[in-house]
């Protein structure tokens, strides 16, 4: 079953810049890793400070194999020392996906 993450990450302004430079490193290695479908970072047009996450992946396997990568790992552990005002993460399985 393919799993879905979808995240809205509200930072503070003091912390926005650094958040976007390491989403850049990870964002091509992620989508070079296998079972990626699609990983992306979108800056919210309205609403200042804030990124949307979207991922897809071919199995939860997938995922929690990305989970462990060094190159993620380095992101969560700079992302823990950043000022994160808000943050909703949420998990979908799926199991079927179609054209719309």
């Amino acid at each position: 079953m393919t799993t879905v993450v979808s995240a809205r990450i509200q930072l503070h302004r003091d912390s926005w810049e650094s958040y976007l430079a390491a989403a850049q490193i990870i964002v091509p290695l992620t989508r070079q890793e296998n079972g990626c479908v699609h990983y992306g970072f979108s800056i919210d047009l309205i609403e200042d400070c804030v990124v949307w996450i979207s991922e897809e992946w071919e199995s939860e396997e997938a995922l929690m194999a990305h989970l462990q990568t060094p190159h993620i790992s380095h992101f969560i552990a700079l992302a823990e020392g950043m000022q994160i005002l808000d943050a909703d993460i949420k998990k979908y399985t799926v199991s079927a996906v179609g054209g719309f």
